[in-house]
């Protein structure tokens, strides 16, 4: 199984949104994901957290390469300049440099600790 995703950036002042750093992406975080402060901030979703749709979504990423694993494929990914996978089955139409849509769940996303690493 993939590790847990990793996005370093900062959560928006009004919480609803997460700025990737350098400012090249922005997640709309689902109603109770957010955080109240604008701190920097890590957040963490695993790959099989991640819904491909077929349009829109929380988050833009940028296809770079698939891996057909029989029943499922990993879908390797750019938000913005960090990378991201995604787990999903097999049936899923995807190629490489295909700008995707994914969604996510609030229960679903872990934030960290910049400096120390812990989960808040």
């Amino acid at each position: 199984s993939p590790p847990m995703n990793l996005l370093h950036g900062r959560v928006a002042a009004d919480g609803a949104g997460f700025v990737t750093e350098g400012g090249d992406a922005l997640l709309r975080l689902p109603q109770g994901g957010g955080q109240a402060s604008a701190a920097r901030r890590i957040m963490g979703v695993r790959p099989e957290h991640l819904r491909l749709v077929a349009e829109g979504g929380q988050a833009t990423l940028e296809v770079e390469l698939v891996e057909a694993l029989g029943a499922e494929l990993l879908v390797h990914a750019r938000c913005g300049t960090q990378a991201m996978v995604l787990r999903c089955g097999a049936n899923v139409a995807v190629a490489s440099g295909q700008r995707i849509g994914v969604d996510f769940d609030a229960a679903d996303i872990h934030w960290f600790d910049v400096e120390s690493g812990r989960r808040i």
